[in-house]
């Protein structure tokens, strides 16, 4: 009675051709014939303007033949044996290490705090500027972090306006991972705490009328951003610290002002705006006296 022969998985499709035959080396071989595994049969594999998209491994025929391994019942036994020895063993590593996970969740979970930017008892600060963007660079050397969700932040408030927010409040836990994830509507929850914070500060009031001429309006540059279009302009934003209103001039150049200082400008009124809470006053044609 002719022993059955054996091929590996990846030919379980394949079609045998002809006898078993051995090699030089008393290896036991088999012809087979089968679809291409690069282009699943198809005959077309890569760019359409190489040789019209032809599958080069099967010349576009789509089959392929070729001679591989054929095993003995023993081979097999030995080699599904093999298998299911590096089954378990890597089952049981990886049972290992989510037992670890679970066993040393307050230590990742510490460790994951000082990563992102978390205190040790779970704490963020999130910057709460109405504009993060034009601070930014003093915000990195003040240690914030960037996340696309939180925004700027840091385990310690320093010298910046910001929000608390506890992990627990938008992260979730996954012990088996050993890592945090946001909770559904994280990112709504941190953009409603910001903006609650931007409208708990709410600037004043608009100033003046529309084309009025507003003369030695004693001002501080809170912030000053680039703004890039079909001409760069500079976006100057202003407080008047005695009346909490707020100011914005859209200049053609760099005028050379420095945030934080505060000049006296005149400057007519072109438009008011409402932008999260804070009342703007939009200058234009400004002359900056001192």
């Amino acid at each position: 009675m002719e022993e059955k022969i054996y091929l590996a998985k990846i030919y379980s499709n394949a079609k045998i051709i002809g006898e078993p035959y051995t090699n030089s080396k008393g290896k036991q071989y088999v012809k087979i014939h089968m679809p291409c595994p690069r282009c699943g049969g198809s005959g077309l594999y890569g760019p359409i303007s190489v040789n019209n998209g032809m599958c080069f491994w099967c010349g576009g025929s789509g089959n392929i033949t070729k001679d591989v391994r054929a095993y003995t019942a023993k081979e097999k036994a030995a080699m599904d044996n093999a298998a299911e020895r590096r089954r378990q063993k890597k089952q049981e590593e990886h049972d290992a290490l989510i037992r670890s996970r679970i066993d040393n969740k307050d230590q990742l979970m510490k460790d994951w705090f000082a990563k992102h930017a978390f205190n040790e008892n779970g704490i963020t600060y999130i910057a709460a500027d109405n504009d993060t963007y034009s601070i930014k660079e003093d915000l990195k050397a003040a240690g914030y972090k960037y996340d696309s969700v939180l925004g700027w932040h840091a385990a310690a408030a320093a010298g910046f306006k910001t929000i608390e927010v506890a992990f627990d409040t938008i992260y979730d836990w996954n012990v088996l991972a050993a890592d945090a994830e946001y909770k559904v509507g994280a990112a709504d929850k941190i953009d409603d705490l910001k903006k609650s914070a931007w409208i708990s500060e709410s600037r004043g009031e608009f100033v003046g009328t529309i084309k009025e001429r507003l003369k030695n309006l004693t001002l501080k540059l809170s912030s000053k951003r680039e703004i890039d279009g079909i001409y760069t302009s500079i976006l100057y934003v202003f407080l008047d610290t005695a009346t909490g209103n707020a100011f914005e001039w859209f200049s053609s150049s760099d005028k050379g002002l420095e945030v934080g200082e505060t000049y006296t400008i005149d400057g007519t009124v072109k438009d008011f705006k409402s932008y999260r809470g804070i009342n703007y006053t939009i200058l234009t044609r400004c002359k900056v006296i001192v």
